[in-house]
């Protein structure tokens, strides 16, 4: 029975704000994603954000066309760190996405300063949160709010992750490193994934395929997969998540 029950609330349509690092004085996309978006007809709720560090520029990346930007959101209340997000499927026909999909893209100027932070949330502010199934009833949902920290350095390295509810990676300790490096990472299921270390001009210097079992994993980096001492990037790539980070090997 309780087996039952958290498979149940594991298949709740979730909505997911970014937790990342990003450069002062740059324009920055924040990705709100969806899993388990399945025979959905509508939703709505609002992002929140500190609009002394983020800057609202615009929305993009809509997945639902036929619905115009205009109709789906609020602006009125940007400046002051608010956007109300409201979409309803005219003819009821259930959507689905795929998980880690991009429901729509907010894009900000970063205005903080160095090691400021804005947390992105969900809230009931503007219009209450809720999702529509497929008979347009509303429906239990989970809410990710997310994280947004400010950096002055060119040279962070900060992670990029774009399914944290299916991998969580650590910081690559040492960096940076000169003889070894490793991450931690743990994994919602079994997954096989390509692991790539690539060069500043985007070239791979190395690459290797592996299955990595559930939960706990430790990925060991030594200095003979790097040419030279400089600025690299690894990557783990699986077909449903993408993590990356910036490696200053020495």
């Amino acid at each position: 029975m309780l087996l039952a029950l958290f498979s149940q609330a594991q298949s709740l349509p979730t909505l997911i704000a970014p937790t990342e690092t990003v450069e002062s004085n740059t324009i920055y996309t924040a990705h709100i994603k969806v899993t388990n978006f399945e025979r959905i007809v509508g939703a709505q709720f609002t992002v929140s954000w500190d609009s002394a560090v983020l800057r609202f520029q615009e929305t993009k990346d809509f997945r639902f066309r036929e619905t115009s930007l205009a109709e789906a959101f609020g602006l009125g209340q940007v400046t002051s760190g608010q956007l109300s997000f409201a979409w309803l499927d005219g003819n009821l026909v259930p959507r689905s996405l795929s998980d880690s999909s991009t429901l729509f893209a907010i894009v900000f100027e970063v205005i903080g300063k160095m090691n400021d932070q804005s947390p992105i949330r969900f809230t009931d502010d503007g219009p209450s949160r809720e999702i529509a199934d497929a008979n347009g009833n509303a429906t239990p949902g989970e809410y990710h709010n997310g994280m947004v920290t400010v950096t002055e350095t060119t040279t962070n390295t900060h992670i990029y992750n774009t399914a944290p509810h299916k991998i969580q990676v650590q910081n690559s300790y040492p960096n940076p490193f000169r003889d070894q490096t490793q991450i931690v990472f743990q994994l919602k299921e079994p997954v096989r994934a390509r692991v790539v270390i690539t060069n500043l001009k985007g070239q791979a210097v190395y690459e290797t395929q592996r299955l990595f079992p559930s939960g706990a994993n430790t990925l060991l980096l030594t200095n003979d997969m790097f040419p030279e001492a400089g600025i690299y990037q690894y990557a783990i790539i699986a077909p449903d998540f993408t993590v990356t980070q910036k490696l200053i090997f020495q």
